[in-house]
């Protein structure tokens, strides 16, 4: 055991990552018990389940091609979209690289693929996998270029980055091609109001 002082209520860096508020005089020695926090573990694999999910669901609307009311979703044929999906189902198998980790993939972490595609987070495993293996847990989700975390942000940089995204190449490919239209409707305006000065 050791002594602290403070001229505060506030006692910081009592040791790694962890300050001390104290809230009240007592009579009699405190106990305090440490705990991790996996509060952000959990809800940030909760986001990622949830946003892929959308991701699908916007995917299968974009595509999409009513046989009734013959009409089709805007993206319907675009190769775009598959490409989107794919990459994102290439994270969601990435299996972490690291041979002594007990954690390998995102299934070990309680996450599985359900009906339609979609993915299923089951908090029971999860929870078993952040108390039987932390250290594992945050070396597959934190590793730097192999973990996930870094494999998610380089999938989703790859498709939106402002320069060579493969979206921003699509969207880039859109507009020459509404630029180029633009400009025959405009060629054909001007021979027809030639043609009518005849």
């Amino acid at each position: 055991s050791y002594l602290l002082s403070s001229s505060t209520n506030k006692f910081t860096g009592v040791t790694t990552g962890m300050d001390i508020e104290l809230k009240a005089i007592g009579t009699e020695a405190a106990q305090i018990d440490v705990a991790a926090d996996t509060s952000g573990i959990k809800g940030n694999l909760q986001k990622f389940v949830d946003t892929y999910n959308a991701m699908l669901v916007s995917a299968s609307d974009l595509t999409a091609f009513n046989f009734g009311a013959k009409s089709r979703g805007v993206l319907q044929g675009d190769p775009i979209v598959s490409r989107v999906t794919s990459r994102m189902s290439e994270v969601r198998n990435m299996v972490f690289s690291d041979s002594s980790s007990s954690i390998k993939t995102l299934v070990d972490l309680g996450i599985r693929v359900g009906a339609g595609g979609k993915l299923e987070l089951n908090s029971d495993s999860l929870n078993a996998a952040i108390a039987d293996h932390p250290d594992d847990v945050q070396k597959f989700l934190n590793t730097k270029n192999t973990g996930f975390a870094d494999k998610l942000a380089n999938a989703v940089k790859s498709l939106t980055d402002s320069v060579d995204g493969t979206l921003t190449h699509q969207a880039d490919g859109v507009k020459a091609n509404i630029d180029t239209l633009t400009s025959r409707v405009t060629e054909l305006n001007t021979i027809l109001d030639n043609r009518r000065q005849l």
